[in-house]
């Protein structure tokens, strides 16, 4: 095991299977069965630490990130990566997988500077690029619709929803834009489910979107601020 692992990233890819890393360049796939050693180590595809590890719906890709600006897929038969992409100019802060669909796979990577690219991974292609909307310090949390039409985005002062698909040149559209002092004088969100926003405390407004949610049937948004958690009923906000 690599001594510098630290703050340790997890993801199952199967029942017997994880994949961890954490404050290095090296990700070690693990058979719990057969726990004496590794059954994989991907090495070679980072040149700064790894910041996040996910396995697509299938179990079939390992997708990782990192400040070095680039995304890496992993497969289990290679100790090099299978594709690596590059489209981001600032430091990847997060990485998300799309829905399972038979139709198409896509990734999507954020970045420090609040910007963001989704792929398909198929094609090995970026299709839609998102530019930054008053995300300071990155992109902190990325969810996409169960269909996989809508992505929502948070970072430190804003809540975004965009369509995937809608906007020229193959950017995204963006449909919905929280900014978060507003949203901490109002008394109601705009088309919510009855969240009541004058409770949030000083703590709150300086706190950043840590996590969005959708629900299973995708009319419902949950965004989690601080010790609160917003919920917004998106059949209102995209009409």
């Amino acid at each position: 095991m690599d001594p510098q692992l630290q703050g340790i990233e997890i993801d199952w890819q199967n029942e017997r299977h994880v994949a961890i890393t954490g404050k290095s360049k090296n990700i070690y796939l693990w058979d719990i069965e057969r726990p004496q050693n590794p059954v994989q180590i991907w090495k070679g595809g980072h040149s700064f630490e790894i910041e996040q590890i996910k396995w697509d719906p299938n179990g079939k890709f390992l997708a990782s990130c990192s400040t070095d600006n680039k995304v890496c897929l992993w497969r289990t038969d290679s100790q090099s990566p299978h594709h690596i992409f590059d489209d981001l100019a600032n430091g990847i802060s997060i990485i998300q997988w799309s829905n399972a669909s038979a139709e198409e796979l896509l990734l999507a990577a954020g970045g420090q500077d609040g910007s963001l690219v989704i792929w398909n991974v198929g094609e090995k292609r970026a299709f839609c690029k998102l530019p930054a909307i008053e995300q300071e310090g990155g992109v902190k949390c990325v969810a996409f619709s169960p269909n996989n039409k809508y992505l929502a985005t948070g970072g430190q002062d804003s809540l975004c929803i965009w369509r995937v698909r809608g906007g020229v040149d193959g950017s995204g559209l963006l449909l919905r834009h929280f900014h978060k002092p507003a949203l901490f004088f109002q008394s109601k969100i705009s088309g919510g489910v009855g969240t009541t926003m004058n409770n949030m405390s000083r703590d709150s407004f300086q706190s950043e979107f840590s996590q969005v949610s959708w629900s299973h049937d995708g009319q419902l948004l949950a965004a989690a601020i601080h010790n609160k958690i917003l919920v917004f009923d998106v059949r209102k906000l995209i009409e």
